[in-house]
């Protein structure tokens, strides 16, 4: 495409995304774009919204689908250091949008910093822990955040201070089509305590978390005063399979993926649970995964 040789350099064409997921269940993209810098990804969205291409961002790929058929435009991974580090700047730390939950939870213990660690097993990126406000039984991420570093819908490096922003358990209302970091403020304590936390929150998690195989999720975002799993559990769905897709027996809001499993599966059996929801006790279930 005419409009994108400029960015030849950090740009394939007709890339596979199955690397790029957790279920591994993937078509190709048109363009795989890996930026250098926060200026270049600026300058790669102006053109992409000026000449109507289309562009979107991939985390991780832990909470999406991707159907069989070919993803139009520029699909971009901020796997550049310019969008994975850490700085601490003394009062609060600044994250890469694209440095995962992991990351940031290591580099928050090492350094005594304390409130990231009951996320632990939570996979993900800080951009798209933002963009869902992702939350455990401490709170939501939210209460951390104090500034948001942002490419505009004009393609400008903007910054965003959290009272700008409209936070609620399913999301915010940030419009900003791109997120470059996100500054959060955090309370200081021992190291052992930090760890003592990280360890108690693993333990829980882990036991609801598919262990060893490849899975989607989570599927559903909660209904006010539910959640999916417990609707799912009641409705029967455990254990309910649609060709290779399962749901998973640890936590129903999750899809297991077995080797002879493909996209449509999963795609079909959502659709079966949500309309076996609604049917038994009139509840529209949202969907948290996102499917391209």
């Amino acid at each position: 495409m005419k409009y994108l040789m400029e960015f030849e350099p950090i740009i394939k064409k007709s890339s596979s995304l199955s690397p790029h997921t957790f279920s591994g269940l993937a078509g190709v993209c048109e363009y795989l774009a890996e930026p250098r810098s926060k200026e270049e990804l600026a300058a790669l969205f102006k053109t992409c919204h000026t000449n109507k291409i289309p562009f979107r961002i991939l985390g991780n790929g832990c909470n999406l689908l991707v159907r069989s058929a070919v993803v139009p435009g520029v699909v971009v991974k901020l796997t550049n250091p310019a969008f994975c580090g850490f700085e601490n700047l003394g009062n609060t730390v600044r994250m890469g949008a694209g440095a995962s939950i992991f990351s940031a939870i290591s580099f928050c213990s090492q350094n005594n910093m304390a409130g990231f660690e009951t996320l632990i097993g939570i996979p993900g990126t800080i951009g798209g822990a933002l963009l869902s406000n992702t939350s455990d039984k401490s709170g939501p991420i939210s209460r951390f955040v104090r500034k948001i570093e942002v490419i505009d819908s004009l393609g400008i490096i903007q910054i965003r201070d959290k009272e700008e922003i409209s936070f609620s358990d399913k999301g915010n209302d940030l419009r900003d089509p791109v997120i470059l970091s996100v500054e959060f403020a955090f309370e200081i304590d021992k190291t052992e305590s930090i760890v003592k936390r990280l360890r108690k929150a693993w333990i829980s998690r882990k036991i609801q978390l598919p262990l060893g195989v490849p899975y989607a999720g989570k599927i559903f975002k909660n209904p006010r005063g539910l959640t999916a799993a417990s609707l799912m559990e009641q409705g029967g769905f455990q254990k309910t399979k649609v060709g290779g897709a399962e749901i998973c027996d640890r936590d129903s809001n999750y899809i297991v993926i077995h080797p002879n499993a493909v996209v449509e599966d999963v795609l079909r059996l959502i659709e079966q649970v949500k309309q076996g929801i609604r049917e038994r006790f009139n509840v529209d279930l949202e969907l948290e995964i996102t499917i391209w």
